[in-house]
């Protein structure tokens, strides 16, 4: 993934379903698909739905460490409208 930027003020750039490749050993074995990229930095997943799963957390989690990003965004649209943010550090303790 490629991080474009910095931005000039005010001018905020989104990118809508973009795909990301999920590698092991060097090799693509699928992509996964972010509901919206902001700055080429934080991740925003957008769920609607009754009731939020707690898999969806760890679903954003995921996509932070498959882009070695470090912000998320989960935005619920449900009864009542919610949002968490997620982090990862992405740094591997030795």
């Amino acid at each position: 993934m490629v991080v474009h930027g910095p931005y000039p003020i005010g001018e905020t750039r989104v990118a809508r379903e973009v795909a990301v490749p999920i590698c092991f050993e060097h090799e693509i074995l699928c992509y996964h698909r972010l509901d919206m990229l902001v700055n080429d930095t934080i991740v925003i997943e957008v769920k609607a739905s009754a009731t939020l799963h707690p898999v969806s957390e760890r679903q954003l989690l995921h996509y932070l460490r498959a882009t070695n990003l470090e912000v998320g965004l989960l935005l619920h649209f449900g009864p009542e409208a919610a949002f968490r943010r997620v982090f990862n550090s992405n740094r591997f303790d030795p």
